[in-house]
């Protein structure tokens, strides 16, 4: 994925910052997707944040039996080639 626009999250579920986002190329308009991140940099901690995001979703592995907390939620690790706070 390449130029996403998103916005940080935190789950405390997981101990772990993320993206949040639609991807304008999902199937489903209805999806949310969220990308959570190994290290996201100090300076993007901040939940609500607008960002613009490029990377690679990868899927959980089965037995970390990471679910989604609500309907329509897809989760993921995103490995980041760039995030940038938008203005």
């Amino acid at each position: 994925m390449s130029n996403e626009e998103g916005m940080v999250v935190y789950s405390s579920k997981f101990n772990r910052y993320g993206i949040s986002f639609t991807m304008t190329t999902a199937n489903n308009i209805d999806s949310q997707i969220t990308g959570y991140v190994c290290s996201m940099p100090q300076e993007l901690q901040q939940v609500g944040l607008p960002v613009t995001i490029s990377g690679v979703l990868k899927r959980f592995n089965q037995e970390e039996n990471i679910k989604p907390e609500i309907g329509g939620q897809d989760l993921y690790y995103l490995a980041t080639n760039q995030i940038i706070k938008r203005q």
